[in-house]
């Protein structure tokens, strides 16, 4: 009853933000390409969030 939904069908995981880097210096790359596909503006503000620029990844044009 109480179980969060997911909006992006699952595609990115929850929870952290995929932008920031673990301990090995790594980021999660398949979590990146989904949430740009499915919540663009959300993905800005967690690059922005992470101290990404990000204009370097998520497109501006719109295909």
């Amino acid at each position: 009853m109480f179980r969060e939904d997911t909006i992006d069908g699952g595609a990115a995981s929850s929870g952290g933000n995929p932008f920031k880097r673990n301990a090995a210096g790594e980021r999660n790359l398949t979590d990146i390409s989904a949430i740009v596909r499915s919540d663009p503006v959300r993905a800005r503000r967690l690059a922005r969030e992470a101290g990404e620029n990000p204009d370097l990844w998520i497109p501006n044009n719109p295909l």
